[in-house]
């Protein structure tokens, strides 16, 4: 250690002897053994504290190079976590052709199909917010720690990642099925591409089963998201209301346009699985410890997502309402989408504003606290 570390507890006065002839101390001296170079070291060590990083003795060894842990952690989510997503996505697909006999031959029939009664969604979205909410008040704010740890992040990491994964099969699967439905239109000339994809007059997409059947999964995962709301909640993170109102709306939202069979529901569906992929993998990555630059980018996603669901919902009204086609469908699911994406079109813009936007020079309200 360098003279320039040594602290005040190193240094002594000189001997009593001299306080008792009533002289003051000189500059203190540091405490050494009684040799007689102890003085010539001393002069050496007050030279020597000019350089506060000395260089080490030519005899010393290099020290042992280390990875820094930033290194380790753009290796995990450059390739291994992805690498993991892609192994399940392998799996889901394996999982997928074992029953495709079973999903070519499934018939979407309304209000029929298991899960689909009208009283199924409507009571479990009752159920969880009066779980989550009991949850919340009655246990976990009594509690002065939150329930975390490494089960829990495993967990959590866990979820995230099947998510991440199991959204990017419903995108290529769904994407597959519209891209044939719409191949199958032009080659047959019985309906142009756009009066199939928007309209569905001649229930093109309604008589595809393969396609039906990945809504029915998607519909299904929407129950199974609810999930997220317990880790916010047993974690003691801050639940804001964007995120209850937006799994509580989206699985409504999912049976009705199932229900009145809307064509342009491929739309919602494919742009939401699309957003999951990125934002559930962000997820499993932060439960991960690490962190990933693109997060202000997702949301950004987010918000183009919707505008692209309001077109489509759009093109519905001008083929049933101005060519006047035959479009399956009704006013009541064409207004109970428009408003349901428009209210998340708002949301996510005051989120988004609040969240990455940093307040004007002269403002003292400083930047907001991102919400996780």
């Amino acid at each position: 250690m360098g003279p320039s570390h040594i602290t005040e507890a190193a240094y002594v006065a000189q001997a009593p002897s001299s306080k008792a002839a009533g002289k003051r101390d000189p500059v203190p001296t540091l405490v050494s053994q009684a040799t007689p170079t102890a003085t010539a070291r001393t002069r050496a060590a007050s030279a020597a504290s000019a350089d506060e990083t000395p260089a080490a003795p030519a005899t010393a060894a290099a020290a042992p190079r280390t990875r820094r842990p930033d290194v380790y952690a753009k290796g995990l989510t450059a390739w291994a976590m992805p690498a993991f997503v892609g192994l399940l996505v392998a799996a889901g697909y394996a999982l997928a052709d074992m029953y495709q006999e079973t999903i070519s031959t499934f018939q979407y029939q309304q209000r029929i199909t298991p899960l689909h009664a009208m009283w199924v969604p409507v009571t479990a979205v009752t159920c969880y917010a009066i779980g989550i909410f009991t949850l919340k008040r009655f246990v976990m704010d009594k509690r002065d720690k939150p329930v975390d740890g490494k089960f829990i992040q495993v967990l959590m990491f866990l979820h995230n990642g099947f998510l991440s994964a199991w959204s990017l099969v419903m995108l290529l699967k769904i994407s597959t099925q519209i891209a044939t439905t719409g191949y199958n239109a032009f080659v047959s000339e019985t309906d142009t591409v756009n009066e199939c994809l928007w309209c569905d007059s001649n229930k093109a997409q309604v008589q595809n089963n393969e396609l039906y059947f990945w809504y029915h999964v998607f519909y299904i995962s929407k129950f199974y998201e609810f999930i997220d709301t317990v880790f916010i909640v047993i974690r003691k993170k801050p639940l804001i209301f964007l995120h209850y109102y937006h799994h509580i709306i989206t699985l409504l939202l999912c049976w009705v346009t199932m229900d009145d069979q809307l064509a342009p529901q491929w739309i919602c569906i494919a742009t939401n699985t699309l957003v999951h992929v990125f934002m559930y993998y962000f997820y499993m990555v932060q439960s991960a410890g690490f962190s990933v630059w693109w997060k202000r980018h997702l949301t950004k996603l987010q918000i183009i997502q919707f505008v692209a669901d309001q077109i489509g919902n759009h093109m519905w009204v001008y083929y049933a309402w101005i060519v006047k086609l035959a479009c399956p469908g009704s006013v009541v699911g064409y207004a109970w989408g428009t408003g349901v994406i428009g209210s998340f079109l708002v949301l996510f813009l005051q989120f988004y504003a609040r969240t990455y936007k940093r307040p004007a020079a002269g403002d003292k309200r400083g930047t907001p606290v991102k919400a996780e």
